[in-house]
């Protein structure tokens, strides 16, 4: 079984050392008497290009190829309450609006992560916009990243709608056929402004529709067991 996290969330110095060993599902308030399936890690995958650039001096390639995959040793048992998301494999979306979930910080600067997960609808904008907002981006967005945020034109705001600091790894999600409530995961929250939801600001966000190869190679190809070119597997200590 396998599940996406992002990268830049793991210190790629310690990943041997300090790999992360287990995964909760379901978890709709964090709190010491979590009662949500507590899975076991086997191993985690990044994709090789992002680790040369956290670890090398390709520092301009610290921003991209921001997406890795987790190894479970068991299934998920799917209940009302856990339910598998589609991967979104094409360049084509049928909306601009996206559902971005996370336990990250909710009020700006003060540091505090949520107990509760929260969800937030979000727009897709031309990546130009990010460029402008996120000088950090050395070459600039690429095709893939997604950027988005909440401002729209026109529209006189302050603080808006945004994800922040601890929301990383965490889904962009649209509902395709909302009869069926089947959640499409589009991009993977990765990076944005010092700023959380505040003037005009976007995030950037990994899409996954760009790693869709990589991830079926990974996950189910006849290789899935070995490193290829552009991946790099961790295994967890026992």
């Amino acid at each position: 079984m396998a599940n996406f996290r992002i990268m830049h969330c793991w210190d790629i110095r310690k990943m041997i050392q300090r790999a992360i060993t287990s995964l909760i599902v379901a978890e709709h308030l964090l709190a010491t008497n979590m009662c949500s399936p507590l899975l076991i890690v086997l191993s985690f995958t990044s994709h090789l290009l992002f680790v040369l650039g956290n670890t090398t001096h390709r520092s301009n390639q610290k921003s991209y190829n921001d997406i890795a995959l987790v190894k479970l040793a068991e299934k998920v048992e799917f209940t009302k309450f856990i339910r598998p998301a589609c991967l979104w494999v094409t360049e084509h979306r049928n909306t601009p609006w996206y559902i971005a979930t996370g336990f990250g910080q909710y009020i700006p600067y003060e540091g505090q992560t949520s107990k509760l997960l929260r969800k937030v609808k979000l727009q897709e904008f031309p990546t130009g916009d990010c460029n402008k907002n996120d000088k950090k981006l050395k070459e600039g967005v690429r095709d893939s990243q997604l950027c988005v945020g909440d401002t729209v034109e026109g529209r006189d705001t302050v603080e808006g709608r945004d994800t922040c600091k601890g929301d990383s790894g965490g889904p962009l999600q649209m509902i395709n056929t909302p009869k069926t409530c089947v959640f499409h995961v589009v991009g993977i929250t990765s990076r944005g402004p010092e700023g959380c939801g505040v003037g005009k600001t976007k995030a950037i966000y990994t899409k996954v529709s760009y790693y869709i190869d990589w991830i079926e190679e990974n996950v189910w190809g006849s290789d899935a067991q070995k490193l290829d070119t552009y991946s790099m597997t961790f295994k967890t200590p026992k």
